[in-house]
């Protein structure tokens, strides 16, 4: 019996994942060997997730304006330069109309118009006008490529500024856990990734913007207000 063609494929498990799943159980394992300490989370308080998202949000907005100075600081000069000769084709294309528009205005006769057309001035206008669409689309592709260059730059600066504030001391898991939890009271090397793990996570929050910590915020805030309703309901 055949089954449907249209079923999905079962992917093979590739000898990578196996790896993993494997690395996973021995960390899992070890840390029970350990003796890690479970965390008791129930004192955490709410409000105080929220005031140090809030917190957080401020320090994002912060690192976003010190990348936007930085990008400025590094890709300015050459933005200018790629677009400055788009700018100066198209008014130098602009004054030849306006000049030819102008002659054409002060002759009267129709014979010395033609004469004016079959002059020459035509040909340099239509020539502008037919190379200002390739030069448009070659700056666009220039720019392309600079802002590729000035993504990257910004996740590099983002992380670095990120990371640096985590190693100064900004770190969230510590801030919303140790009013309420006793980390001084777990193991070194349980204290050592908790730190780790602390630091790699603040790094990418804060170097994920504002915007994303605002959402959390405001699923947080959602949790509270759906909480606080069940427990009046029960």
């Amino acid at each position: 019996m055949s089954l449907p063609s249209d079923l999905p494929r079962v992917r093979a498990v590739t000898g990578p994942q196996i790896v993993l799943a494997l690395a996973a159980l021995g960390l899992v394992y070890g840390a029970g060997r350990l003796q890690f300490v479970a965390l008791s989370l129930a004192e955490v308080s709410l409000t105080q997730l929220g005031q140090l998202l809030a917190t957080a949000a401020f320090v994002a907005l912060l690192i976003e304006r010190a990348v936007e100075l930085i990008l400025n600081w590094r890709f300015g000069p050459a933005e200018i330069a790629i677009v400055a000769p788009l700018k100066q084709a198209a008014d130098r294309n602009h004054a030849q109309m306006k000049m030819l528009a102008r002659d054409m205005d002060l002759l009267v006769s129709p014979q010395d118009r033609m004469t004016l057309v079959d002059d020459g001035l035509r040909h340099s206008v239509l020539n502008a006008r037919e190379l200002l669409p390739a030069q448009a689309a070659d700056t666009r592709g220039r720019l392309e490529d600079l802002s590729l260059l000035k993504k990257s730059w910004a996740t590099v600066s983002a992380m670095t500024l990120g990371i640096g504030l985590s190693l100064s001391g900004f770190q969230l898991l510590h801030g919303a856990l140790a009013p309420q939890v006793d980390l001084s009271a777990l193991p070194p090397l349980q204290a050592n990734v908790f730190s780790f793990v602390d630091i790699c996570l603040t790094s990418i929050v804060l170097a994920g913007g504002a915007d994303g910590i605002h959402r959390l915020m405001t699923r947080l805030i959602d949790f509270g207000k759906t909480s606080r309703t069940r427990i009046m309901q029960d």
